[in-house]
C-alpha cells in the first residue's frame, strides 16, 4: 500500500486544474472588491459633495443674516444719536 497507490492521492492534472479553478476565484474575488470599493468611493464623495453644498447655502444664509443684523445695529445707533 505505497502512497501513490492510495485512492486519496489527487492526479497533476486535477492539482492544476485545482489551481486553476482557485486563480479564477481569487481574480473574480479581486474584482468584486475593487468593484465595491469603487462604488463605496463615489457614495462617499457624492455625499460629501451634498453636505458642502448644504454648508454653502447655510453659509450664504448665515452671511445675509449677519448683514442684515449689522444693519440692524447700524440704524439703532443712528437713531440713538
Amino acid at each position: 500500500s505505497s502512497a501513490s497507490s492510495s485512492p486519496s492521492t489527487t492526479s497533476p492534472a486535477r492539482v492544476s486544474e485545482m489551481l486553476d479553478s482557485g486563480r479564477a476565484m481569487f481574480k473574480d474575488l479581486a474584482a468584486d472588491f475593487e468593484d465595491r470599493l469603487c462604488t463605496i468611493h463615489k457614495e462617499r464623495v457624492e455625499k460629501w459633495e451634498e453636505e458642502i453644498r448644504e454648508l454653502r447655502a447655510r453659509d450664504a444664509a448665515n452671511e445675509r443674516t449677519r448683514a442684515i443684523l449689522h444693519n440692524a445695529q447700524l440704524q439703532l445707533f443712528h437713531i440713538r444719536e
